[in-house]
């Protein structure tokens, strides 16, 4: 048994919420050297504790894995992503951490995040407006992320993928061939299309069982469980949530300019490794000048 969490790298998403990063992290639990998670949502870099290595309860480890795959979206948003790195980095793992940025039009982004957000979080425009509003810039600012991700690791330990890239049997092939050459590994050729959280009603638990269901879900043994199991337990108490009679305004919820900025970058990258030459046209997050990313 190889020495666990020691001997393998970590693959780690780094952002952002509604890009396909389940849909993604799907696809990677068919490679049999990587150890995906079973929790959709970990965030053991967030919950645990610098002293040590996360917990690895909810990984299934054997000789051929070679990396451990932690998808949380949550990493790469403005309030965890330094928190993040300085643990990977406290740990002595930030140079063997590889990770994936995942990105869609950002408008389009911006309109499934307020629909997750005022369904199956809850949140009210009434009565959490400000923090809809900052949660959706934060997902939205491509070039914060990148920044803050490029200030600590190298181009080389970065690898894009669009959500354009993750629809259709063909396009999966052809992504997960390319990503399993940047990570050293044998392609992943999925047979059938997978497609995760793009359909179906949102569900939440019933008050009391959410708070509830918040405290089990760091329980080694509930880590630990399949995540076929761990989804039908969840079905079996939880309840449909009422569609949303919200409606989407870019106007109330974005930021025109960022949204504009953020588009600029999505259409300079393409799904692959992030080039080491930063794309042009694109300013820095807090460069009052505006000068191009590459121009330093």
């Amino acid at each position: 048994m190889p020495e666990r969490g020691l001997s393998q790298n970590w693959l780690i998403s780094f952002g952002m919420p509604k890009c396909g990063t389940t849909t993604l992290g799907a696809l990677l639990s068919l490679g049999p050297a990587l150890a995906v998670h079973n929790a959709k949502e970990p965030n053991d870099f967030i919950n645990e504790a610098v002293g040590g290595l996360p917990r690895l309860s909810g990984y299934h480890i054997t000789d051929a894995t070679r990396w451990l795959v932690d998808f949380s979206t949550q990493y790469g948003m403005p309030r965890h992503r330094g928190e993040v790195l300085d643990k990977l980095a406290a740990l002595g793992l930030l140079e063997r951490t590889r990770f994936i940025l995942s990105l869609r039009p950002p408008e389009a982004l911006a309109r499934s995040y307020f629909e997750h957000l005022t369904t199956r979080s809850g949140l009210t425009t009434t009565a959490n407006a400000e923090e809809i509003r900052a949660r959706i810039t934060g997902a939205t600012d491509f070039v914060a992320a990148l920044d803050a991700l490029t200030a600590r690791v190298a181009a080389e330990q970065i690898y894009v993928v669009k959500f354009q890239d993750l629809i259709g049997v063909e396009t999966q092939r052809e992504t997960m061939s390319a990503l399993s050459d940047w990570l050293g590994l044998a392609p992943i050729v999925p047979k059938d299309a997978i497609q995760r959280n793009t359909a179906g009603q949102a569900r939440r638990y019933p008050g009391p069982l959410e708070a509830l269901a918040g405290r089990l879900r760091h329980f080694d043994a509930v880590r630990g469980l399949p995540p076929e199991l761990r989804s039908r337990i969840s079905r079996l108490l939880s309840r449909r949530a009422p569609a949303t009679a919200e409606s989407f305004d870019p106007r109330l919820w974005t930021d025109a300019a960022l949204l504009t900025q953020s588009s600029a970058l999505y259409a300079a990258l393409s799904t692959g490794p992030l080039p080491t030459a930063r794309p042009t046209g694109v300013p820095l997050t807090n460069d009052p000048t505006g000068k191009d990313l590459c121009s330093t």
